[in-house]
C-alpha cells in the first residue's frame, strides 16, 4: 500500500470513529423495512412450528416476529435479506432443525 492510500485509509477510519461517537453525521444512511415474516411463512405453506424449525429459531421468536414485537436482526436476518425466504420460498431450501 502506498503512502497516499494509507493516508486515505487512516482518514476514513478517523471519520468512522467520529460517526460512531456522533461527532459527525454519516454521508448517507440506509433504512430497511422488516420482512413480512407471516406472509413468507404462509407462502411456504408451513405452520409456525414447521417454519421455525426450518430456519432454526424458536416458535416464540417466530411469533414475536410475526406480531411485530421484534424483528429479525443479525445472523437471523440473513435468509430474509438474501432472498432465500422470498415470496417464492419452497420447503426444499431448508432442512428441519432437531
Amino acid at each position: 500500500m502506498n503512502g497516499k492510500d494509507f493516508a486515505l485509509l487512516v482518514e476514513s477510519i478517523q471519520e468512522g470513529g467520529k460517526i460512531l461517537t456522533k461527532e459527525k453525521k454519516p454521508a448517507r444512511t440506509s433504512i430497511f423495512s422488516p420482512p413480512d415474516i407471516r406472509n413468507i411463512r404462509k407462502n411456504a405453506k408451513a405452520t409456525q412450528i414447521e417454519f421455525a424449525s426450518m430456519i432454526g429459531i424458536s416458535v416464540a421468536r417466530l411469533r414475536n416476529w410475526e406480531q411485530g414485537r421484534k424483528t429479525p436482526e443479525g445472523a437471523r436476518f440473513g435468509p430474509f435479506e438474501s432472498g432465500i425466504c422470498g415470496s417464492s420460498i419452497h420447503q426444499e431450501h431448508f432442512e428441519p432443525v432437531n
